[in-house]
């Protein structure tokens, strides 16, 4: 899984390229690279060699050659230091040279006949390098770096980025005299590809009408052409996804009967006597807790019967997982919390009060800690670490036949890093929405 790596100068010491063996090591890759943001750091190199200027720091020195651009501005991070307006500055007027003329924020939609199709067809294509990618997980690892060069590195700098420079050299109109403006410029839309295992040839269906319909069109240019020719080139990843295949298909465990969620989640009078409300999967008290009510131990529980908490009435809780940050209920009850303080996201599923919890519930494995001791880390693996920590011995000592530590969760191949926004979403019929979520997991928001 991802297991090649680079000359050692490229990446060292915090930056270090992270082997991806596991989804927390994913998880972990994600918040470093939107942490750096491509180079943003106390350094302006990216490399500790000092050879290379980081992404952030190139396109910061291309801004100070703008007339205008002021090294000052409260919109610019102050480390690395920017640099001053640069002695030589550039107005629009001058750029209109150099700078070829692309309209604003295009859909492919509002191009002409032909255009369009080629615009949609690199939106496609977009589409496709990205399962590719997603497809490197499902390679042998002695496979991958040969895979990586023959489906990543190909298709985006020998077959993308080609076609959006063949593309540039396009009109919208319907005459292709240079100069003209303005030129044709690659959307980046969703494109429904359909399921991963007929991605391709659906991409390759689109690349044929395309041929069809225009490929003796004057605009359609020998340079663009030729770059488009290449797609049907790239790999063909349908065996890799196909129903039959491995994968993280959570479908395919209907088999093992995983318990659907209540139509509604239990009714606080529904509770038995004594029973604690919890964040979400593993971290219940009791046996039957949960909303399934389908586990025979503590700490088996399938996912959270957390309560909303109601501002206008407080005595009468919504009778929901709460969506945000402080909307919970009573204690036990906090996922974790991008708005939270680092002490309050190293015990999810464990304030002491309502409205301290800091975050959704339930807790999606996909969520990471952003401040604190757990910083990167996954909310919902720390929230079992409190969970056996903290709770667990409480329960022991209420009930010795308990095992020394809390049990795996059901289906533990499945729900090792707690439920999946897929799980919660989609298996589970409730959907999920994850307001402030730590990492901004994915799951929705506040609208």
């Amino acid at each position: 899984m991802a297991k090649f790596t680079s000359h050692d100068d490229s990446h060292a010491g915090r930056s270090a390229l992270i082997t991806i063996d596991s989804r927390e090591r994913a998880l972990q890759a994600i918040q470093t690279i939107d942490a750096q943001g491509e180079g943003f750091g106390p350094s302006k190199f990216d490399d500790p060699s000092k050879q290379e200027l980081s992404h952030y720091y190139k396109f910061l020195t291309l801004q100070s050659q703008l007339q205008g651009y002021d090294p000052n501005h409260e919109k610019l991070a102050r480390q690395p230091t920017p640099p001053a307006p640069a002695s030589q500055q550039y107005s629009g007027d001058a750029l209109r040279n150099v700078v070829f003329d692309f309209p604003e924020n295009p859909v492919a939609a509002a191009y002409p006949a032909g255009r369009r199709e080629v615009a949609e067809l690199v939106s496609g294509l977009y589409q496709y390098m990205l399962i590719m990618t997603e497809s490197i997980f499902l390679q042998e690892p002695a496979q991958q770096k040969r895979y990586f060069n023959q489906a990543l590195h190909r298709s985006m700098i020998w077959i993308l980025d080609k076609i959006i420079q063949a593309m540039r050299q396009v009109n919208l109109d319907e005459s292709n005299a240079r100069p003209a403006s303005p030129r044709l410029a690659p959307t980046f839309e969703n494109i429904n590809l359909g399921p991963r295992h007929l991605a391709f040839s659906t991409l390759v269906t689109m690349y044929n009408n395309l041929n069809a319909q225009y490929g003796n069109a004057a605009w359609y240019t020998a340079d663009l052409q030729y770059y488009v020719n290449l797609i049907p080139t790239l790999p063909d990843v349908s065996t890799l996804w196909a129903p039959e295949s491995p994968g993280c298909d959570v479908h395919k465990y209907k088999a093992q009967q995983i318990p659907k969620f209540p139509a509604n989640p239990p009714e606080a009078k529904q509770l038995a006597a004594g029973e604690v409300r919890h964040a979400c999967m593993g971290l219940n008290q009791c046996q039957g807790q949960g909303r399934t009510r389908d586990n025979a131990c503590a700490g088996q529980g399938y996912c959270s019967t957390a309560l909303a908490y109601n501002y206008a009435n407080p005595d009468q809780p919504t009778v929901s997982d709460h969506t945000c940050h402080v909307l919970n209920n009573c204690s036990g009850q906090g996922g974790c919390g991008l708005y939270g303080t680092g002490e309050e996201q190293l015990t999810p599923g464990a304030n002491a009060c309502a409205t301290l919890g800091s975050c959704a519930t339930p807790i999606n494995a996909e969520r990471f800690s952003t401040d604190g001791p757990n910083q990167g880390k996954s909310v919902w693996l720390r929230a079992r670490e409190v969970f056996a920590e903290k709770t667990w011995p409480t329960l022991i000592a209420q009930n010795p036949s308990l095992p020394a530590q809390p049990p795996q969760v059901p289906h533990h191949d499945l729900f090792k890093y707690g439920p999946t926004i897929e799980w919660i979403q989609e298996y589970s019929g409730q959907g999920m929405t994850a307001c402030g979520a730590s990492g901004l997991s994915g799951a929705g928001s506040c609208s």
